[in-house]
């Protein structure tokens, strides 16, 4: 019986140790297509709201880290922050590019009332926001940058089990000369226990517009875990 409780009592601490360190939530684009979340620390700071040039740098080279090329693309990730689950949207690379020409991307986005939003780009180009009718809150605006100089980035942060975001991308007429590569131009990256990895792409319709929609899920492997602890809770009565 002392055994038994003690083999019983080390399960259960394996199982705790395991539940907090694998992310509560996974963001789903669609059934086939998850994007499980990893911890990059330090990105997200005390200054709700401010996406710094540091942070944006930090998330790139990670990503260049295990072999994903972001110049030229419009890259979306899951985030495991201190400011809880995030989907980032990074418009460019940061402090590189091809050209010395100036381009620009037209976004949408929207999400839940209470999220926050985190923005690394000029003041004037995340043009407004709204709380919705429907208890969704939106923003807009355009995403310029130097092809030669600087990325732009977006993300929604204290995102919750349940919650659904949607995002609308609209090309103007510079936006590939050079900024954005014509095919391929959005890439969905995944973590995976050896870091990131790319896991789809999509281009740009022939109207010029992308558009997906998205949905926060509790990681199943969090759920199996919790229903072990359960389970060992329950036998322990």
């Amino acid at each position: 019986m002392v055994r038994s409780r003690l083999l019983l009592r080390a399960a259960a601490l394996t199982v705790g140790l395991l539940a907090t360190t694998a992310p509560g939530a996974v963001i789903r684009i669609t059934p086939q297509l998850e994007l499980e979340t990893s911890r990059i620390m330090g990105v997200f700071g005390d200054d709700s709201g401010t996406f710094s040039d540091e942070a944006l740098l930090k998330i790139h080279t990670a990503l260049w880290d295990d072999g994903i090329e972001t110049d030229g693309y419009v890259t979306m990730l899951g985030l495991d922050t201190d400011h809880g689950i995030s989907l980032v949207f990074l418009i460019d690379a940061a402090g590189i590019g091809g050209g010395n020409e100036t381009a620009s991307i037209s976004f949408q986005t929207t999400a839940p009332i209470g999220r926050t939003r985190w923005i690394n780009d000029q003041p004037d180009d995340i043009s407004d926001s709204y709380n919705g009718i429907s208890g969704k809150q939106v923003a807009w605006g355009l995403f310029s940058w130097n092809a030669n100089v600087e990325g732009d980035a977006f993300a929604w942060s204290n995102l919750q089990p349940g919650d659904g975001l949607s995002a609308m991308f609209a090309a103007i007429e510079e936006s590939t000369l050079p900024g954005l590569n014509g095919e391929d131009t959005f890439q969905f990256v995944s973590a995976d226990g050896d870091g990131w990895s790319i896991v789809d792409t999509a281009s740009f319709t022939s109207a010029n517009y992308y558009s997906f929609t998205a949905q926060v899920v509790p990681n199943p492997a969090t759920i199996a875990l919790l229903s072990i602890a359960a389970c060992h809770r329950r036998r322990r009565r």
